[in-house]
């Protein structure tokens, strides 16, 4: 099937789509993708190759969200697609659409391959893995044993920590690249500062106050204000404009730094 398709539509509802692989087949066969941002056309997305449905929104009303994207996919039809492949010169062919053709191809094989996916694997999780298992074997099992020792301690004391106050310099309006100061005090209740990392969360809000994407700092410890209280600071810096928000979180400093977020703990600010 993929052999003799020209465009190949996708149109789950965001965020279902698992992947994508049977796209990712089509356009290793020459086809062009038009699809809503999701799964691997969220990755592979680029305006020279393809099309979008949508700008990756995300819509509680179903209905609401059918009615647009089929509104914009016929729009799509009928203003880009349909004009650019009945593009025709005197020997017939479409070249405006081959051109696109042999530009997705040479960007998108590279990227959405098995060869790649397996040696990405071997190189970020098979090999790290491997060696991670000699470190913990080491010395009649000393690693693991640490280890061992570290998460009960963790897990025995996590309950305890909680974000006291959360306070930022009071910004009216926000000036890209300009960087801003925010600070945290931290109850660690019986553990210490090198046991969790303290990290700003920050990004563009939707207007239900949802986070549209975000970006973590970490932040540095610079003391105690009181018994088992410590302040956290850093500076963010906003490289684009919109509505945004801001927050705290805490999660354990794994010795491992592949494995931060394996324990499934993380403490939240209220803001």
């Amino acid at each position: 099937m993929v052999q003799g398709v020209d465009v190949w539509l996708n149109t789950p509802r965001r965020p279902l789509e698992a992947c994508g692989t049977s796209g990712m087949k089509a356009v290793a066969n020459g086809a062009l993708h038009l699809s809503v941002l999701d799964g691997w056309w969220d990755e592979g997305y680029d305006p020279e190759i393809g099309w979008s449905i949508g700008s990756g929104e995300d819509y509680q009303d179903h209905d609401y969200q059918d009615e647009l994207e089929s509104n914009a996919l016929y729009d799509i039809l009928e203003k880009d697609i349909v004009p650019l492949f009945y593009d025709r010169g005197a020997d017939y062919l479409p070249r405006g659409w081959l051109a696109m053709m042999k530009a997705s191809l040479h960007k998108l094989c590279p990227m959405f391959n098995t060869h790649r996916m397996v040696e990405e694997y071997w190189r970020r999780f098979y090999t790290p893995s491997a060696e991670r298992r000699f470190q913990l074997m080491d010395n009649n099992w000393d690693g693991l044993k640490s280890l061992s020792k570290w998460r009960e301690k963790i897990m025995y004391n996590w309950s305890n920590i909680a974000i006291k106050d959360i306070r930022m310099d009071e910004i009216r309006e926000i000036k890209m690249g300009t960087s801003y100061h925010a600070e945290a005090d931290v109850f660690l209740g019986e553990l210490s500062p090198e046991d969790v990392t303290v990290e700003t969360y920050y990004g563009r809000l939707d207007p239900s106050s949802q986070f549209l994407d975000s970006f973590t700092s970490v932040m540095q410890s610079s003391g105690n204000t009181e018994e088992k209280v410590y302040r956290y600071q850093c500076d963010i810096s906003f490289e684009e404009v919109g509505h945004f928000g801001i927050n705290v979180r805490i999660i354990p400093n794994h010795p491992n730094p592949e494995s931060r977020h394996s324990m499934g703990l993380v403490v939240w600010g209220e803001v």
